[in-house]
């Protein structure tokens, strides 16, 4: 997990308004029978050790998916 930036606002994880990370994350998926790593922006609170993903996040982050799967 790599921290990008930190900001204020309500999380969905906790239900509080507190600092929530926004994080890239390496997940991992077998394509084609190969194991293959892509990065997803996620937001993570730390007072429930979880990430979540806002709609916007949640778009890139199918986009990218959607993209790596269509080449195989």
């Amino acid at each position: 997990m790599k921290i990008l930036r930190s900001d204020r606002k309500f999380c969905y994880s906790c239900m509080q308004e507190h600092d929530v990370d926004i994080v890239e994350a390496i997940d991992q998926y077998k394509l084609k029978g190969i194991m293959t790593s892509i990065t997803f922006m996620y937001a993570y609170c730390s007072n429930t050790d979880e990430y979540w993903e806002t709609e916007e996040m949640f778009k890139a982050n199918m986009a990218k998916y959607k993209t790596l799967k269509d080449e195989e």
